[in-house]
């Protein structure tokens, strides 16, 4: 995932996310793909990993709500 922060640095720094993509030796459909896993805030849960999260705290609410 070194590549995706070299990437946004670039964008941050006001390259488009083509040329930004380019000059990581990336493409801009593996940029566009790594973000939608990997959403932008870097301590947040990969997107992949919430329907593992999600199962066990449907109970949790479900709970809370009777309470």
């Amino acid at each position: 995932m070194a590549k995706l922060g070299e990437i946004d640095i670039k964008i941050g720094q006001g390259k488009d996310v083509l040329s930004a993509c380019r000059e990581a030796g990336a493409t801009d459909n593996s940029y566009y793909r790594w973000r939608r896993v990997y959403p932008v805030s870097s301590d947040s849960v990969p997107l992949k990993h919430l329907p593992q999260i999600r199962g066990p705290l449907q109970g949790v609410g479900a709970l809370i709500f009777l309470i």
